[in-house]
């Protein structure tokens, strides 16, 4: 369109004579006047089939994806015992500062808290219904969880999984933004376990 507006030595030449000037180098909508009624039309064209492109359908048409960032922790029977040491402070103070800059940590204890005071409004689920609710990592249906295993030959095994200072009874975090890239180092060898010891 900035090209069709764009006059020619002729065109320049013919407008000076009349005293009147154009812009050079611009998109100049003034220009139409003094250029050729073909180029005037075909920039017409351009407009009236490129408006609705641009300013209608790209803003009108669009797809969404809902998205819950959830998190998850793998821990020990303990967690699930009111007075169970997790190694971290869960003060209220504290989870104020973790929730501006530890994730993992302020998961941790709001789970701990959340079992405590609200355990009915939990779902229990077999190790199979939970891989199944939870396989694609990022969806919109599903919410923070605790995956509970008995199987003490994991506690050793699992420090290089567990949230900041988080000693036992937390074996492992998880977050959906990196549970898919993370879950196949993490669990190789482990989820075997963690799965068959609810």
């Amino acid at each position: 369109m900035q090209c069709l507006t764009a006059p020619t030595r002729r065109e320049i030449d013919k407008a000076h004579a009349k005293s009147i000037w154009l812009e050079i180098g611009v998109h100049s909508v003034r220009n139409l006047l003094h250029v050729s009624p073909g180029k005037a039309v075909l920039w017409l064209a351009l407009l009236v089939s490129t408006f609705p492109l641009h300013l209608l359908w790209n803003s009108a048409v669009f797809t969404t994806t809902n998205f819950n960032d959830y998190s998850g922790l793998v821990v020990t029977n303990d967690f699930l015992v009111s007075n169970s040491s997790l190694g971290i402070d869960c003060s209220e103070q504290a989870m104020d500062e973790y929730i501006q800059n530890d994730r993992s940590s302020y998961v941790v204890c709001w789970l701990h808290q959340h079992v405590q005071q609200n355990s009915t409004s939990m779902i229990k689920m077999t190790p199979e219904q939970c891989m199944t609710a939870y396989a694609t990592g990022i969806e919109a249906s599903n919410f923070n969880f605790l995956a509970v295993t008995k199987d003490a030959t994991i506690k050793e095994q699992s420090k290089q999984f567990r949230p900041g200072n988080a000693t036992l009874p937390v074996v492992a975090y998880f977050n959906t933004l990196n549970y898919t890239d993370l879950v196949d180092s993490w669990c190789r060898g482990l989820c075997h376990n963690w799965g068959n010891n609810p």
